[in-house]
């Protein structure tokens, strides 16, 4: 867990020595990192097409359309942003219907988190969140959609393990969203405080 208090201290100081070094100048355009969605799709019929099996890491299955899951451009093949790159990777483009995915660093509650952003935003791309977070004219949570917000508005605990499984998995929209959230809490606070609220999990174990 210490790992992730470095890297998001370390992300977020990164972030703020480039918008200081863009605003170095009264020329200097301010700087915007691109999001890290990978292809906006159009909208993706969440019970149509080929059928596979997500499996927990408890043994619990999952069934969940692969364009859902894995879906990226048909021309292009670039990965939708609300997809796991992992998945496709594992089973390819063209899985047999009921086709099994053990995903063995995923616990139950969590991979429910994970399907339930994939199927939303299947349906309807996320909306995109501006690096860094001081370039949105709001709060993260004034600007996220009910959805997102509840996907991550969990406690902490889920947060970081919902955070582990969208880099594992490697999903584009959903690891922007976590890393959004975990950065946007770790904000002004200093270190005997981050400390202080990661206390409870450092018992948890980095997949």
């Amino acid at each position: 867990l210490l790992f992730f208090v470095h890297f998001f201290r370390r992300k977020e100081r990164n972030l703020e020595n480039n918008m200081s070094a863009a605003g170095s100048s009264a020329d200097a355009p301010q700087q915007q990192l691109p999001p890290l969605s990978v292809h906006p799709n159009p909208p993706i019929d969440p019970t149509a097409g080929t059928k596979i099996k997500l499996v927990a890491l408890e043994g619990q299955e999952y069934e969940v359309s692969f364009d859902v899951a894995a879906g990226a451009h048909p021309e292009s093949n670039i990965i939708y942003g609300h997809a796991s790159q992992f998945i496709r990777d594992m089973i390819g483009e063209q899985p047999n219907d009921g086709e099994r995915v053990e995903l063995k660093r995923v616990d139950n509650e969590t991979l429910d988190l994970v399907i339930k952003f994939m199927v939303e935003h299947a349906q309807r791309p996320m909306k995109e969140i501006k690096r860094p977070l001081e370039l949105l004219s709001m709060t993260l949570d004034e600007y996220l959609d009910d959805f997102d917000k509840g996907i991550v508005g969990v406690d902490l605990g889920l947060l970081l393990k919902l955070t582990e499984a969208a880099n594992f998995l490697n999903i584009a929209d959903l690891t922007s969203l976590t890393h959004a959230k975990i950065i946007s809490m770790l904000k002004n606070k200093k270190k005997e405080e981050v400390i202080e609220l990661f206390k409870p999990y450092m018992h948890m174990r980095r997949t």
